[in-house]
């Protein structure tokens, strides 16, 4: 089986049309395109001694072109975990690492999300939500399994404790 000799024009743009797929289903962080592109090339077998210096490019290309920016990712990230699929800042602040995030970008985004969704309200929803699943259990088992549920998420215990003791009280 023969080699194929690919041009680093040719590969630069396949990365990058690579890299726009890739972007299609939902933003993505600097460090995740790094790494599909490198996975891309290992995968393929494409070996090169400027690898680094091209996947540079395609993404200096993608943040030139506003594909790529940490800082929305991010917001997005939190606000979309706040809405949809609720998570404690703590997980945000670990799932955000995990994604490349650097740490000053991590603190402003959750400092100015928290602004706009309170934790006491998410907390609220999650439990009443998680309620119905545990509301036929004796009322201490209940409300060990709500708070437990939402400390999984990353609440804080403090917050979760006193939400979850006003619900039992409730009923």
């Amino acid at each position: 089986m023969r080699k194929k000799k690919v041009s680093k024009q040719d590969l630069l743009e396949k990365l990058f049309t690579k890299s726009l797929f890739f972007l299609k289903f939902r933003a993505r962080s600097e460090k995740e395109i790094r790494n599909y592109l490198s996975s891309y090339l290992q995968k393929h077998k494409i070996t090169l001694t400027n690898q680094q210096e091209i996947i540079e490019e395609v993404v200096k290309r993608l943040k030139d072109l506003k594909f790529i920016d940490d800082y929305d990712f991010a917001r997005l990230w939190v606000e979309s975990r706040f809405l949809t699929r609720p998570k404690g800042e703590k997980v945000l602040i670990f799932e955000l690492r995990q994604k490349g995030i650097a740490q000053e970008i991590i603190d402003e985004v959750i400092e100015n999300e928290s602004r706009k969704y309170s934790s006491n309200d998410i907390i609220k929803k999650l439990i009443n939500k998680a309620d119905q699943r545990y509301c036929r259990l004796p009322k201490d088992k209940r409300k060990q399994k709500l708070i437990n549920y939402a400390l999984r998420r990353g609440f804080d215990f403090t917050q979760v404790k006193a939400i979850v003791d006003e619900l039992v009280k409730k009923q």
